[in-house]
């Protein structure tokens, strides 16, 4: 379980640095249709870890 947990982790992490770096470095008006799918890619992954650790951490707290 920690094992997945820490994955889950990373991956989230790794995504929402790449959604910051996305988000600093290029300009929405001028961007492309490739940095923009990297742009809600990153978000939609970073979205769905976050939601996938709330979820383990409330079924954590309401298990006992």
């Amino acid at each position: 379980m920690k094992f997945f947990i820490w994955s889950i982790l990373i991956i989230v992490s790794s995504s929402v640095a790449g959604l910051i770096i996305i988000v600093i470095g290029h300009d929405p008006y001028t961007a492309g249709k490739l940095v923009k799918f990297l742009f809600f890619s990153s978000l939609l992954l970073s979205l769905s870890g976050l939601f996938l650790i709330l979820k383990l951490v409330v079924k954590k707290i309401f298990k006992k």
